[in-house]
């Protein structure tokens, strides 16, 4: 998952990129142009812009006006509900734990996207060369939900287990991949050009910039980019890994 800073250094207005770069990587291999040159200190510092420190993440609130609980048909449509409260409020939250009863879904723990386990490496963190890139800090996040059918009814129904944040809220919801992922996901033709300019053989800077130039107003990074181009790759190979597809499709011209 994208961190702060990637989304940072990626994420930012239309404006800033100069007219003169129409179509181009800013900058080459031999002669790049760094967008920002901060040290480690000024890099830590620089995530907390993304948030406000009075801006403060609200409870959760289960009924609706008539105080009534509030239920969906699916898990899905749940789950949905909540990331859009999220979306909303300055976080997101991401599936965990999922429990069956008899064969069926029956249970779905939530985490808060910046809490759950985070992996660890066999090296120290202050011997490594390249930092940790995960949401999750050295405090996770301690927000957790429950998602559960009602037996009777086939319903599902959200319990929240532990409602509180460590952190503050999010200014920007792009600070968050899954939000970007699912802003994509509404406009077909986002993911459409993406895939085109990949046909294209077009480069994925080329393509970034392309993307930030007709929809604005969707967040996007240089990663995401990479993401979606090579889901759509996977999906032109059949699912089969690289040197498999390319053997399929050279048929009878290859020679055990």
């Amino acid at each position: 998952m994208d961190d702060f800073l990637s989304a940072h250094s990626n994420i930012s207005s239309v404006s800033d990129v100069s007219s003169n770069w129409a179509g181009f990587s800013p900058g080459t291999r031999e002669n790049p142009i760094l967008v920002e040159n901060l040290e480690n200190s000024d890099r830590a510092s620089s995530i907390n812009t993304f948030f406000d420190d009075d801006d403060e993440i609200p409870t959760l609130t289960m009924c609706n006006e008539t105080g009534k609980q509030l239920s969906w048909d699916t898990l899905d449509l749940c789950f949905e509900a909540l990331q859009l409260f999220a979306k909303e409020h300055g976080f997101a939250v991401k599936k965990s734990t999922l429990k069956k009863f008899r064969g069926m879904k029956d249970m779905q723990y939530i985490n808060c996207c910046r809490g759950g386990q985070k992996n660890t490496t066999k090296v120290l963190t202050p011997e490594r060369k390249r930092q940790s890139r995960s949401l999750i800090g050295d405090e996770p996040c301690p927000f957790r939900a429950c998602i559960k059918r009602q037996r009777q009814t086939n319903r599902w129904i959200l319990e929240i287990v532990k409602g509180c944040h460590n952190h503050v809220a999010a200014d920007q919801a792009t600070v968050y991949a899954v939000h970007r992922r699912n802003a994509r996901r509404s406009d077909s033709r986002i993911v459409q050009q993406l895939n085109g300019d990949y046909e294209a053989r077009i480069l994925p800077k080329q393509s970034w910039h392309s993307i930030r130039r007709t929809h604005p107003d969707v967040g996007i990074t240089l990663k995401d980019v990479q993401n979606e181009r090579l889901k759509y790759a996977t999906l032109l190979d059949g699912g089969l890994p690289a040197i498999q597809a390319m053997i399929r499709d050279m048929g009878d011209a290859y020679i055990h």
